[in-house]
């Protein structure tokens, strides 16, 4: 009497690791394509992260006002911004207030492969604050190397005098300018 069809074939062990194969494939394709949207996401979000950096100095640069300030860091933060590709960008956020400019940017990254998995989109940030000053306060400070190389000789002076004689009108161009 012949065997049972069925019996024949959940006992036959032949090509058990290609069905073992096929499923860990699909599952490491998943992960390493997550993989590479991540490290797009990382360099996307230091993209981001420079473009609102220099927003927030642009506006802490700019002695204007309040509005010429956030005018300013919207500004820098459009050009800064515009390489960034594959990322919807909300409206850039731009506050002054007490002497600090902040500045915050969200969107979203739409990912390559963990669509596969339902995750359309990963969220960015970024925020940066600086400081604002109306003093016209600056301090100065100079590094002076006085190594044996100094001692040699330009022109009719040693460098060292040379170099004591151009700190000497640095500091008197920037009295001048109204700085003390």
């Amino acid at each position: 009497m012949p065997k049972d069809v069925h019996e024949d074939l959940l006992n036959d062990q032949h090509g058990s690791v290609s069905i073992i194969f096929a499923v860990a494939l699909v599952v490491i394709l998943v992960v390493s394509g997550a993989a590479i949207d991540l490290v797009r996401q990382h360099s996307v979000q230091s993209q981001l992260q420079a473009a609102v950096d220099a927003a927030a100095l642009s506006a802490a640069s700019n002695s204007g006002s309040d509005t010429e300030r956030q005018t300013a860091a919207k500004a820098a933060f459009a050009a800064n911004s515009a390489g960034i590709n594959d990322v919807t960008l909300d409206p850039v956020a731009v506050s002054v207030a007490g002497g600090t400019i902040s500045v915050k940017a969200t969107g979203a990254l739409k990912t390559s492969f963990m669509s596969l998995a339902g995750i359309n989109a990963i969220p960015l940030n970024a925020l940066a604050e600086s400081a604002t000053s109306d003093s016209a306060d600056m301090e100065v400070a100079l590094v002076v190397d006085v190594s044996g190389s100094m001692g040699n000789f330009m022109g009719s002076k040693d460098r060292i005098e040379v170099l004591k004689d151009s700190a000497q009108n640095l500091l008197d161009t920037l009295s001048s300018n109204g700085s003390d």
